[in-house]
């Protein structure tokens, strides 16, 4: 069930990365200190192993715990406002239905299910089709992008749970998939998939047509190593949880590199999940072997310059 909390002042469990170090580029950025909240542990706003992290209403942000088989609420000043833990066995990610419903992936269980605000359960789906599912998506139609780590696809389901079609072609190879992990919607109803095995980013657009694939493995600009969760913002710039390098890289809409906005310097380490609010917060969880600590970062972007996109405070 749904347990709600008065709100939790984690305090006592936030702190000041003190790994965080600046450089000129990060002052030419703009960037600053970092707070974070969250750690290793099993009580109320302790996190064991937080894979995904998304936009709940009213500022509120939803992060799934694998380890811990739960989900908890909480704010991006750290205060934890509830759990939902009843049969949530082993989430992997979670998102927000048109509907002001939570829908979740939960890998053992094999199916996605779709949960009221107040914790009851209302629906469940895939049990037939997926192995392993992991990362989620919903469109302003409601239809459901889900990928699967171990079929290697990525499928699409009407608002009701009834499957649609895979994406890609599999018999083109840059259509198809190795290990997706996780799916975001951009603001223009693009599908974009971290394809964690081939070491892309792979874009859908609405229709679910191909529209391209980039990156390619390693540490130079533009590279990945196991890319985890994507996110977009408003103008349609892709951040990139790129998991094993320990950076959150930036890309225009394009595919065009930016910067790496985060990195091992800053005290980032194996980012796994990554949001951006609609009050323009960066939100991303991490750990050195496992995602126990949430941090968040205020965005700066210039309406002159769309695809410029800073950090500009640590809240």
């Amino acid at each position: 069930m749904l347990h709600i909390q008065s709100e939790i002042s984690l305090s006592d469990t936030s702190h000041v990365n003190a790994n965080y170090a600046a450089d000129e580029s990060d002052r030419r950025h703009q960037d600053a200190f970092v707070l974070a909240f969250g750690m290793r542990g099993s009580h109320i706003g302790g996190f064991e192993d937080a894979k995904h992290v998304t936009c709940l209403t009213n500022g509120r942000l939803l992060i799934s715990d694998y380890i811990n088989s739960r989900l908890q609420v909480c704010t991006t000043k750290g205060g934890c406002l509830a759990v939902l833990d009843k049969d949530v066995k082993f989430p992997w990610a979670a998102v927000l239905t048109p509907d002001n419903n939570i829908a979740v992936t939960l890998c053992t269980e094999r199916c996605v299910r779709i949960y009221s605000m107040d914790g009851d359960l209302l629906q469940m789906f895939g049990e037939n089709l997926f192995v392993c599912p992991t990362g989620i998506a919903c469109d302003d139609k409601g239809r459901m992008i889900v990928c699967d780590a171990k079929t290697d696809k990525v499928s699409v389901f009407d608002k009701y749970g009834n499957f649609v079609r895979f994406l890609g072609n599999f018999d083109r190879v840059e259509e198809t998939f190795s290990k997706p992990g996780y799916v975001c919607i951009s603001v223009n109803g693009d599908i974009i998939i971290s394809d964690s095995g081939n070491h892309k980013i792979k874009v859908f657009d609405a229709e679910c047509n191909f529209v391209k694939a980039f990156g390619s493995f390693g540490r130079g600009d533009g590279q990945f190593k196991c890319p985890y969760d994507v996110a977009t913002n408003v103008f349609g710039n892709i951040f990139v949880a790129d998991h094993y390098n320990s950076r959150i890289s930036v890309f225009t809409r394009d595919g065009v590199f930016i910067r790496h906005m985060l990195c091992s310097k800053h005290g980032l380490l194996h980012p796994q999940g990554v949001t951006v609010t609609t009050d323009n917060h960066l939100v991303v969880t991490h750990g050195h072997l496992k995602a126990t600590e949430i941090l968040v970062f205020r965005l700066a972007i210039e309406s002159t310059k769309p695809y410029r996109c800073d950090i500009i405070e640590y809240v």
